[in-house]
């Protein structure tokens, strides 16, 4: 198949299991087993038409090119993924739609005090990047909204969701985004993914993907008493407005919630409740003292 690839805009990655792929009659991908979960590869290939060949050797195996936007939208600007925003005098980078991570870990912490499975839920991960984390956002915490996230292993990670303000990336976010936002040879540093593995440990403890130094993932040797690094993400509400910033790491970008606040007035029976959206036309008169 002809494909023309667009380095600005998209980027671009290969999914296979028991197969291989050729760009201009070149292989680039070479699977000979089975791979569970699927592998991964990033496409490196310049911009302009390119000859893909997609090949499976049979017998169940797949491959998938798969493409993904490099812009996203940020309060009422159109930005590029990767791109800096100051949010609590801390620095985060744009993952997709008002979606950030911060970008550098907070701190090393346990997934729970023992090696059993424990839910992210339940871990003490989330009470804390919900309560100490958030409240230390100052009034900038007041922007984010709540959202449902997506919980699971790495072979279905959308087994049951859990609502808070902040998370951990999922393993599969990172695939996605790894050389688009994330390096592709790691930034030194290990931490956690909110995606549970499906392999358990000699005693049957319950394993947890994590980003390695190098940038790969590992998901069959990090029980939840492990020391790793917290990158909190979260997500802004909508209509937002960026105000100041250019989206570089010395100039962020700033948003600010520049809507009309709404009041509640109390009328002279002191029941009923007015709410009113006040704007810089708006006059208020009659005050009750």
């Amino acid at each position: 198949m002809n494909i023309p690839i667009d380095n600005n805009l998209y980027s671009y990655r290969f999914v296979y299991s028991y197969a291989y792929a050729e760009i201009d009659g070149v292989r680039v991908i070479n699977s000979t087993g089975f791979n569970n979960p699927p592998a991964v590869t990033n496409v490196n290939a310049t911009s302009g038409n390119h000859q893909f060949n997609l090949k499976s050797y049979g017998g169940g195996g797949f491959i998938e090119l798969q493409k993904y936007a490099k812009t996203a939208q940020l309060g009422d600007k159109t930005v590029k993924l990767g791109e800096y925003v100051l949010l609590g005098s801390k620095l985060w980078k744009v993952l997709g739609n008002d979606y950030i991570i911060a970008v550098n870990s907070e701190g090393d912490k346990a997934w729970g005090s023992s090696n059993t499975s424990i839910s992210w839920a339940n871990t003490p991960i989330k009470q804390w990047l919900n309560t100490t984390f958030y409240d230390s956002l100052g009034t900038d915490k007041l922007l984010l909204q709540d959202t449902s996230w997506t919980i699971g292993n790495e072979n279905n990670e959308t087994s049951f969701t859990d609502v808070s303000k902040i998370a951990l990336l999922s393993r599969s976010e990172y695939l996605n985004l790894q050389s688009v936002v994330f390096p592709s040879g790691g930034d030194g540093s290990y931490w956690w993914t909110r995606t549970y593995s499906s392999t358990q440990g000699p005693g049957g403890d319950g394993r947890i993907w994590i980003v390695l130094n190098n940038g790969t993932l590992n998901g069959m040797n990090y029980p939840p008493t492990y020391l790793e690094g917290i990158r909190p993400v979260a997500v802004y509400k909508p209509g937002l407005k960026v105000t100041t910033g250019d989206g570089s790491m010395g100039n962020p970008y700033v948003l600010s919630d520049n809507r009309p606040p709404v009041i509640s007035l109390v009328t002279s029976d002191n029941q009923t409740l007015l709410p009113i959206k006040l704007s810089t036309r708006c006059k208020i008169s009659n005050i009750i003292r």
